[in-house]
């Protein structure tokens, strides 16, 4: 049986991240948090922006993947609903259809 916090995962992690951030930008505005912020990161800011890219660069990578991946496995599905519909090879259509409009163009 799933907990509560199971059931409804996103919207619980939605309000955590939301209720940490109002939190970090409350300590950093009424309760002096950006001056320690700030001599925290007086020579460690290259360092912690370079991490920062990486990691940022890596997620991109995997959301670059992840939709590759899903445009690969849907469109072999769709290729075989557009010959069922068609009749013909999708790419066959596609060729006709670009020499209509180019002798259309000209």
């Amino acid at each position: 049986m799933p907990t509560a916090w199971e059931r409804h995962f996103v919207r619980n992690e939605f309000a955590l991240a939301t209720v940490a951030a109002l939190a970090l930008a409350a300590w950093a505005t009424w309760f002096g948090g950006a001056a320690s912020t700030q001599g925290m990161l007086q020579d460690n800011r290259a360092a912690l922006y370079g991490a920062v890219a990486s990691i940022a660069g890596a997620l991109l990578g995997f959301l670059i993947t992840t939709v590759a991946l899903l445009q690969g496995m849907l469109s072999d599905q769709l290729r075989g609903q557009l010959e069922f519909v068609v009749g013909q090879q999708p790419a066959v259509g596609l060729r006709r259809s670009a020499h209509r409009f180019q002798d259309r163009a000209r």
